[in-house]
């Protein structure tokens, strides 16, 4: 497998090149010349100068852009018939070869980051700075690490369709699932408890927000000692929560299990299937009725019936996509009314209950 790698590989350098040039020329239009010393307002027109913050969204940005087209790019093969069938008449195991493009696409990833990372702290070490650097290095292999976790996220969930269309459709699903679970669980069961509120806030479940959170506490600690020292005190001094960390933590798991499935599924795929319905569990089979159980317990008992009507031409346009006709199967039908009635029964009952379901379940002093 390591030989089949470095063959593809070679057949990739000029893309990788390519896309390298193109981030650094980014880099070198965003970050070189920017300034990273700043003035702060301290108290009674006392002024002093500061860290500004490192090019962390520069790179961080990069790095969900490119975790997000590369597996596109690689593995749009299997929704293309003349493709998949050249593919798959060559003397390789089908696990072996989405694992080969799998670990090539993660590698057009990592080195075009690499090299903007790099790019990004030899300017800021030599240009003017108040900010210790040294946390430059935690940063960048957190970085890779979630890279990994969201790379394999993308790359998983776009398979599961038949189509392109499909699978970014996919993406998008993913993307914001665990935002509308969160939230539904918010307006249910523990909308009555503050703490766990605090964790399961909507923004921190975003596919992206682990890198987020990620590279905005490092800049904040590659600031911190500076903005001590000149007695700053309305910055935002970073402290983990338990909310970050659990979202993190989910998103990992999300992240492992998609890497997992991804050898799993896709060995098992057939030629055939491509270009077809997306019948897969990981698409719209249990998407669209997901998000329409999500969306009725987040609205409520309040729900009217305008905003039933919405959610009804919305669930009816979204199995329209998903079986590209007017032909729908008894089961879309029985499955839409079972979410409705069971979603808005659970709205109701979750309305009806004064105390809270859940209890504290973490000590407040550690949020």
């Amino acid at each position: 497998m390591l030989k089949m790698i470095k063959h593809y590989l070679k057949k990739r350098t000029l893309f990788i090149v390519i896309i390298s040039i193109f981030a650094l020329l980014l880099s070198f239009v965003i970050v070189h010349g920017g300034d990273f010393v700043r003035t702060y307002y301290i108290d009674k027109n006392v002024y002093r100068e500061g860290p500004a913050d490192f090019p962390v969204g520069f790179i961080t940005t990069m790095t969900c852009i490119l975790c997000t087209l590369i597996p596109i790019l690689e593995l749009s093969f299997k929704m293309n018939k003349i493709n998949i069938d050249q593919m798959y008449s060559l003397p390789i195991k089908r696990e072996k070869l989405f694992v080969v493009k799998y670990f090539v696409g993660l590698i057009e990833v990592i080195i075009p980051i690499t090299l903007i990372s790099i790019d990004c702290f030899l300017t800021v070490l030599f240009e003017e700075h108040m900010l210790e650097l040294k946390y430059f290095f935690p940063y960048y292999f957190c970085l890779i690490g979630l890279s990994f976790i969201l790379y394999s996220t993308v790359s998983f969930f776009f398979t599961r369709g038949n189509t392109i269309i499909d699978g970014l459709i996919n993406i998008a699903f993913i993307t914001f699932f665990f935002v509308a679970l969160s939230g539904a669980l918010k307006e249910t069961i523990i909308h009555n408890n503050r703490h766990l509120l605090e964790i399961f806030k909507e923004e921190n479940y975003f596919t992206y927000s682990p890198l987020s959170i990620m590279s905005d506490f490092f800049n904040k600690k590659m600031m911190e000692k500076s903005l001590i020292d000149i007695g700053y005190q309305h910055f935002n001094f970073p402290v983990f929560k338990w909310s970050n960390f659990i979202a993190i933590l989910v998103m990992v798991i999300v992240g492992i299990i998609s890497f997992v499935l991804f050898i799993f599924l896709n060995k098992k795929d057939k030629a055939e299937n491509c270009m077809q319905v997306s019948n897969s569990w990981f698409s719209y089979r249990f998407m669209i009725p997901a998000f329409i159980s999500m969306i009725i317990m987040i609205v409520g008992d309040n729900i009217t019936y305008e905003a039933l009507i919405y959610i009804l031409i919305g669930g009816f346009v979204s199995y329209l996509l998903y079986r590209r006709n007017l032909k729908f199967k008894k089961t879309d039908y029985i499955t839409f009314i079972i979410c409705i009635v069971v979603s808005l029964i659970i709205s109701y009952i979750a309305s009806e209950i004064n105390e809270p379901i859940i209890y504290e379940m973490f000590n407040p002093n550690s949020i």
